[in-house]
């Protein structure tokens, strides 16, 4: 019915939800001075649809310096919280409440609008966007609806204020308000005519601010009938201009929180910039677009609690699959720390994060049952080069392999520094079982990064194979000092775990190649042959020139290859390095031949109690031309408790 101009519905509200004793102190003191306090928008419309409102907002027909002169007049605190848009707070009962002015827009320009303030209700409710918002209520429950927002309401219809081109274009963002409040209606109806409108002004919301977006899209995607809603917002056009992905529209479920909803369109780092989320919201959309389709479990939500997953992420994973699961579930300490690595002989570094995550993992497996000291003595090779090794490799290395490292001579290919590759990081390294430092001993992280660059494999060795612990050896070699080699003797003994005066040397093997391509030395013994890459006993002669010169009176080799390497010799003219190379170990074995032959002639060898006939060295790829040389062994006087006899014939 229409009383003094004024649409009044017949039906009134039940206001006793939010018509509070404060509410009622102010709608006195404003009727006293011949001015009316209603209550509009959202919260009309919310106790329209039988909910009760989160929000009151409050509308006078008084200016703002008429309410401060009334609310000064009732000794009521008052705040000018927002003098330029008409709005008042008062605070009563340490409750504050907002009044604003009613307003008519004088100038608009699609984002903002420029007010005046009015006397008149009806023409405050023609700036609102939709008919059910611009509804108001006196204190009473009477409700003053003038534009047949009830109606729509009932017929579950979102319609714009008059014209809907017009109300769009003043403020684009209407256009998303619009879509959430369609949510908010179970199954809504929608106006064609409506749509048309939004269709030819979506482009306008390019004019409005992420921020902006992103906050009323929020309220969409948190919203109800969200499937429906996207639906036609990207029927309209709307999807396309902000930047929203639906290709997933169909896995779309009410979930009431927007990051969830982004996660099941599949909308991931092109949307966080385009909406500039927060950064708690860009890791959630992140987590849960690469987790979404994991099947989620109990066991599984524990472990991610171990991991120190924020639980919020937890709750919106197993949220997103619909799982009834217990992320509030209590779950143990994690037993190790840095520190204890630490304390086991490793360093600070990735390798050590890795190896954390490896015993956590363990420790998980464990249902975390397992203690500090279960995984420690689990994972015995904690700070040696095995865990390096398995670290690079990224998977587990068993006792009494090969690994074929020979791909590291790749690492210059093309490159003169090619010859500068340690002799002793090429081929084959076995690796013992007990002692794994013996074989990698002295490989950087460096190293162990180029190993896995070249994809190496993993052969199982020989039983019979025992590997030498280079560290320990080289430091013996280099020493004359009796003392000295009886503590390294030792220390070689106790690094292996194994009686070094058993050792044989046909059983000691330091290094060997399957590269066709590469030169072999082959330890004769009767019919026994035993292949050793040439490199290896280069790096011996190398280390023990000083044995080589007293037994064989040779050069040494690294002053052979010294001496031609940086020789002006006219045949090294215009040659590369590496072919210098290539033509000096050339020359240092035909020396060594020369050398040896001599030597051979007036010595018999013994090692071990074993008689050696002659070491074979078999040459390829040198020169283009195949050769062998005949070579003794050359070792210290002493090795290990053993003693290398040497008699004239």
């Amino acid at each position: 019915m229409r009383i003094n101009e004024v649409i009044l519905h017949e039906e009134k509200l039940d206001v006793k939800s939010v018509i509070t004793s404060s509410i009622k102190k102010l709608d006195k003191v404003f009727k006293n001075n011949k001015y009316e306090l209603r209550i509009v928008g959202g919260a009309v419309r919310d106790l329209a649809l039988g909910k009760i409102p989160k929000d009151i907002d409050l509308a006078t027909d008084a200016t703002p310096d008429e309410m401060i002169a009334m609310l000064d007049k009732a000794s009521i605190r008052h705040k000018p919280t927002g003098l330029e848009h008409g709005t008042i707070t008062a605070i009563l009962d340490n409750e504050p409440f907002e009044i604003t002015t009613l307003r008519a827009d004088k100038e608009t320009d699609g984002r903002h609008a420029e007010v005046e303030f009015v006397r008149s209700w009806e023409e405050d409710a023609k700036r609102r966007d939709l008919t059910y918002n611009a509804m108001s209520m006196d204190m009473e429950g009477n409700v003053f609806d003038y534009f047949d927002g009830m109606d729509d309401l009932q017929d579950k219809v979102s319609n714009f204020v008059g014209d809907a081109d017009e109300r769009i274009k003043e403020d684009y963002l209407r256009i998303l308000r619009y879509f959430r409040f369609q949510g908010r209606l179970s199954t809504p109806s929608w106006n064609e005519d409506t749509l048309k409108a939004i269709s030819s002004n979506v482009k306008g919301l390019q004019q409005i601010s992420a921020e902006r977006i992103w906050q009323e899209m929020s309220k969409v995607l948190a919203g109800k009938n969200i499937a429906n809603v996207l639906t036609h917002m990207t029927k309209s056009g709307v999807s396309k201009v902000i930047g929203l992905s639906t290709n997933d529209l169909n896995k779309v479920k009410d979930k009431g929180n927007p990051i969830i909803a982004l996660a099941q369109m599949g909308n991931t780092t092109d949307i966080v910039n385009r909406w500039r989320l927060s950064n708690n919201e860009a890791v959630m959309l992140d987590f849960l677009v690469k987790n979404k389709n994991n099947s989620l479990d109990q066991k599984k939500v524990e472990d991610m609690i171990a991991d120190g997953i924020d639980k919020s992420l937890i709750s919106a994973l197993v949220t997103i699959q619909g799982k009834d699961l217990n992320v509030d579930a209590k779950v143990p300490d994690f037993p190790i720390t840095g520190t204890d690595l630490i304390a086991k002989g490793m360093n600070p570094g990735p390798e050590m994060g890795a190896k954390l995550g490896q015993l956590k993992q363990q420790w998980k497996q464990s249902n975390f049952t397992a203690t500090k000291d279960d995984l420690l003595k689990e994972n015995s090779d904690l700070g040696t080069q095995r865990g390096r090794l398995e670290y690079y490799l990224k998977k587990p290395v068993e006792d009494g392999m090969l690994v074929h490292l020979s791909g590291l001579g790749k690492f210059h290919k093309g490159n003169d520094e090619l010859a500068d590759i340690v002799p002793e990081r090429n081929g084959m390294y076995a690796l013992h079982p007990d002692k794994w430092e013996s074989t990698f001993y002295s490989l950087t992280n460096k190293d162990f990064k180029k190993i896995v660059h070249y994809k190496p494999t993993l052969i199982k060795a020989p039983s019979d194979m025992i590997v030498a612990d280079m560290a320990i050896a080289n430091r013996f070699y280099r020493t004359d000092n009796p003392e000295e080699q009886d503590q390294l003797a030792k220390e070689y003994k106790d690094s292996i775990g194994k009686d070094v005066s058993s050792m044989k040397m046909p059983e000691v093997i330091m290094s060997a190649s399957v590269n066709e391509d590469t030169d072999f030395v082959t330890l004769k013994k009767g019919d026994k042959l035993v292949k050793v890459h040439k490199s290896r006993v280069s790096h011996f002669l190398d280390r023990h020139y000083k044995i080589v010169e007293k037994i064989t009176k040779a050069t040494p080799m690294g002053a052979v290859i010294d001496d031609f390497y940086n020789s002006d010799a006219p045949q090294f003219k215009g040659k590369s390095k590496a072919k210098k190379r290539q033509m000096a170990i050339a020359a240092k074995l035909s020396k060594m031949d020369e050398a040896v032959h001599q030597f051979m002639t007036g010595h018999d060898v013994t090692f071990g109690g074993q008689k050696y006939d002659e070491m074979e060295i078999e040459v390829t790829g040198v020169d283009n031309a195949n050769r062998k040389y005949n070579i003794m062994i050359l070792t210290p006087k002493e090795l290990f408790g053993k003693t290398v006899a040497v008699s004239s014939k």
